[in-house]
Formats: C-alpha cells, structure tokens, sequence
C-alpha cells in the first residue's frame, strides 16, 4: 500500500513563480520521509501542495494521493478530513508553530478538536509517553517556552501513535528540515528530495 504517491507535480504561484515542475516520489506506507533542499527549492511548496494549502489563484497539475485518494482539485471540506488523519507536518520550529500562552497538552488535544471529536481520557498523557516524554501528564500542563524544540516536536507531531486516538496515525508527517526534526532512532526515515 501506498501512504503518498505525487506524480508530475508542477505548482505555479499566481504571480508566475513556477515553484515546482515535474515532481515524483513514491512513499510506501509505514515509511516516514523527510523532505530535503535548499531554501528555496520547494520544499516548503510541495508540503503545502501534500497538505492542501496553497494559496488561492495557485495552479497545481499532476497527481497527488494521500492514502489512495487524490487531492488535486477537492474542496477545503474533504481536504481538512484527511489532515491530522492520513497526513500531517512537524514545522521546523515548534515554538513558532505553538500558542505561547496554552499548554502543549492544549496543543496536543487539537488533533481530536480539528475533526470535532472528543478528546479520551488520559490519550494526551499516554501519547506523550509514546514519544518517550518523561512524567508526561505533569509536561502536558507546562508550556511550549518550558520545552527543549526537539521535545516539543515529539509532543506536536499530528496524532502520533497516540493511543487510544479517534484519529488514526498519519500516513505520513513531514517535516521541513529534517536537520531540527527529533524522532527515535526507529523513526528515522531516508531523505525524499
């Protein structure tokens, strides 16, 4: 089974900029890929084009699966179904990618919240564990300031293996710079472009 499948991506911004041309890879399932580059090489834009995010006006040709279902072209509505479901991002820089003022478990909670379910008893603590997050009911009430950055990544990444989560873990997550990006040892994954 195939978790990402982007075949002959090209994404050009309303003003012209081709971004991308003629993008392929292959992400088997079970595997997790970082995506590689210098700045501005497109990386950010394929994660964006991956996620659904790009802006208004952008054309986007070529094909991108996520979980066997094709995302060029669907409405906003079934895009953010999958988001945090089948695919989801680790942001280079945790802090700037977290509330200062919530809490991480805050934080960790908006996986069930951005799809309107309930957030399980306990999930928060026992998926802070998973991540290897030391007394993890106490460090979820702390804040991300209170964090080491590759911790806080741990603690973010879209549902995890989080357990029991009415989200299943995502195909894939993405991180922009995999030279920031903590994950356990098994986690680490081969660089995709």
């Amino acid at each position: 089974m195939t978790a990402l499948r982007v075949r002959d991506l090209t994404v050009v911004y309303p003003n012209g900029h081709r971004a991308l041309e003629s993008i392929s890879l292959t992400v088997p399932a079970g595997e997790r890929w970082a995506v590689v580059g210098r700045s501005g090489s497109g990386k950010t834009t394929l994660v964006r084009a991956v996620l659904g995010l790009l802006p208004a006006g952008t054309r986007v040709t070529g094909s991108i699966e996520v979980a066997g279902r094709e995302i060029v072209g669907r409405p906003e509505r079934e895009l953010r179904a999958l988001r945090g479901r089948a695919v989801g991002y680790v942001p280079q820089d945790p802090f700037a990618a977290c509330d200062p003022l919530r809490s991480v478990g805050h934080h960790v909670e908006e996986a069930w919240r951005a799809h309107r379910l309930p957030v399980p008893a306990g999930a928060v603590a026992a998926g802070l564990a998973e991540v290897d997050i030391a007394d993890p009911a106490d460090r979820a009430r702390r804040f991300p300031h209170q964090w080491s950055g590759g911790m806080l990544q741990r603690a973010t990444r879209p549902t995890t293996r989080r357990s029991p989560s009415p989200t299943s873990r995502p195909a894939r997550w993405t991180p922009s710079s995999p030279t920031t990006s903590s994950t356990r040892s098994a986690d680490a994954a081969p660089p995709c472009c």
